[in-house]
């Protein structure tokens, strides 16, 4: 079971690594 702030710290991690993924593939 998750707290919202570690859900919200999760999600941000995850949205960040995809975001550089997406920057690596687009560049």
């Amino acid at each position: 079971y998750l707290t919202m702030a570690e859900g919200i710290r999760i999600a941000a991690q995850s949205f960040s690594t995809d975001v550089s993924k997406l920057s690596c593939c687009a560049a």
